[in-house]
Parts: structure tokens; sequence; C-alpha cells
């Protein structure tokens, strides 16, 4: 074991936050009898197919079908003794399922991952007893879009619309929430930073931000140094909405239109 990397061994140790023990938190709402595959174990297979970069229910159940044994215990697919060999779900059990999942509670779970994931990484920086090497800024990202191919499953026919913040130097999605559509966007930017460690952070965001108690919430509350926005021509003096106690703030204040 020592002869491993760090992060090996202190996953093989249990510091390392494990993604399973997150996915359990995801109620399933079938009847525990007759269940033949477990909803942790759905969601892990969807979790690490997704990852390799399939895009289809079909491509995540032939991901699953070809893994190695060693992968599908540790995704704790159902395992036949009699047979001795792995019940692998078919493409319209994880469909089924992965349809009907509670989608708030499968992001809290996820975002409550990696959170603690960067916690561990921060105690085993500071465990090794040497001061880490300085690193830029952490730039996080916030932004709605529209999920395309899911007017299908909406009663309006309307394609459902997330809003969401991702660190931009992981690519790590740390929060989403569903909103209904661009208008509603705005109610839901606080809630979705809420619980995120923004000292020091920059946000980004688009101009429909400007407002003032989003610079109240980011600088006097969360203690963001600033807020950079990507703005369109004809929309560069709403900046001014946002200088709130630049002086107070010194260089990390707003910036100014002159420098956008």
């Amino acid at each position: 074991m020592a002869a491993l990397p760090s992060a090996e061994r202190d996953a093989l140790a249990g510091r390392v936050p494990q993604l399973m023990a997150y996915l359990a938190w995801v109620p399933d709402p079938r009847d525990p009898r007759g269940v033949r595959h477990s909803l942790v174990s759905l969601l892990a297979g969807a979790v690490a197919a997704t990852l390799t970069g399939v895009t289809s229910w079909a491509a995540i159940s032939d991901w699953i079908a070809g893994a190695p044994d060693h992968v599908l215990a540790a995704l704790t697919i159902r395992n036949d003794p009699l047979a001795r060999r792995y019940g692998v779900p078919d493409e319209s059990t994880i469909r089924a399922r992965l349809e009907a999942l509670d989608a708030v509670a499968f992001s809290a779970a996820t975002d409550g991952w990696l959170k603690d994931l960067g916690t561990a990484r921060s105690k085993a920086a500071q465990a090794t007893g040497h001061r880490p090497c300085r690193r830029p800024r952490r730039v996080l990202a916030v932004d709605g879009k529209a999920l395309r191919g899911t007017r299908h499953h909406t009663a309006t026919g309307r394609a459902a619309h997330l809003l969401a913040v991702t660190d931009t130097r992981t690519l790590a999605v740390l929060g989403q929430v569903e909103v209904d559509g661009k208008s509603n966007e705005l109610t839901a930017f606080a809630p979705l930073l809420q619980s995120l460690d923004l000292a020091g952070a920059v946000v980004t965001a688009d101009a429909l931000y400007t407002q003032r108690e989003h610079a109240v919430f980011l600088v006097e509350r969360k203690k963001a140094h600033y807020i950079r926005l990507r703005l369109s021509v004809g929309v560069i003096g709403m900046v001014a909405v946002l200088q709130i106690e630049a002086a107070r703030l010194g260089d990390h204040g707003l910036p100014s239109a002159a420098s956008l």
C-alpha cells in the first residue's frame, strides 16, 4: 500500500468521501418487494458511464454490460450467486428509474460529495506539513441552459431549464436547480449559491444578474471578492448597479465599466 500514490492510499484507507455513500441519500420510491436492482447501483452505473462520455440510455446500458466484474462489484450491481454472474440492468430499467428520479435529492447528494471531496483534499494538503503552492483565484460561473431533448418529457412541451454553477478549473458542477425558464433564474440565483463557500472567489454571470441584491449577497454575505460580468453591447452601463462599497473593498472591488 505504501507504494501507491497518495490519492489511492487515501481511498483505500477510507479518507476520501465515497460517491456511493452519497448516492444512498437519494430516496427510492419503489416498493422494496421484488426490486431486482437497487437505485444506488443504477445511479452509480449511470454516473460512471456518463463520465466516460456516453450520452444515451442505450449507451449507458451497453457500458454497464461491458464493464469487468471488479467494476460491477464496485458499482454494487446485483450478483446472482447461482448463475455466478452479474445481473446487468437493461436499458428500459435504467431509463424508467432515472426518469422518475428525485432530481433535487440527486443534485443534493452529488453536490455534497463534491464539497466534501474538496474538504478532504484541503485537509490532506495541510496534513503534509508543506505550504501549498499558490493557486489562481477560484472562478465560478453561473449560467442557465435549456436541456436539449427534454421537450417531450415536460407537460408544457418546453425544454427543461437548469441554472447551474460550475468551477471553471475543475469543470465540476457544484450545484444546479430547475427553473421555469429564463425569467425565474433571478430568484434562483442566491439559493443556488447559498451553501457554497465563495470567500475570495470570482463569480461570473450574465448581465441578467446585475441587481443590487445580488451584489449585496455575493460581496457582503458570501465574501466573494468581486463579480465579473459577461456583458453584451448596450448593457455596460448596468455595471454601475454593482458598484456597491467598492471603496471599502479596495483593489478587490467590483470592476468598472471602463475595465470591461
